[in-house]
């Protein structure tokens, strides 16, 4: 958990805006909001699970306990990214959720979701916080 830790604070403070997680230590992945927002991005619940790096099983559970540091360290750059844009779009949860997963011409017809799975989130992260005047 340290690694995560030092991400985290590498990167700024993890709200979790978007509740990927249900855990403050980021280890427990809130299976029914990334099954919605998969809906929201017409994906299958077998391209999700192969895009977030879990089983296709855990993903029909309410919650799935992360323990690869490789999945954790690329989901963290993806809460950055949501609370990045919730803070941008003003708290609007909705327009959040379609623009973190929907895809963008600026990042190669990729979605934010994408290049964050991808461990690509810098230039996501880098054009958010350019928005944001930071």
């Amino acid at each position: 958990m340290e690694a995560t830790s030092s991400l985290a604070t590498e990167r700024g403070a993890i709200k979790d805006s978007m509740r990927w997680f249900h855990d403050q230590g980021l280890t427990r992945l809130n299976t029914r909001n990334v099954k919605t927002y998969g809906k929201i991005a017409g994906k299958s619940v077998a391209k999700l699970a192969g895009e977030v790096g879990v089983s296709r099983p855990k993903l029909y559970q309410d919650e799935a306990l992360i323990t690869d540091k490789e999945i954790r360290d690329r989901l963290v750059p993806l809460v950055i990214i949501s609370d990045l844009a919730f803070e941008l779009f003003e708290g609007d949860e909705t327009k959040t959720i379609h623009w973190v997963m929907a895809p963008n011409h600026l990042f190669f017809g990729h979605s934010p979701f994408e290049m964050a799975l991808a461990g690509k989130a810098k230039s996501v992260e880098d054009t958010l916080r350019e928005w944001l005047g930071r």
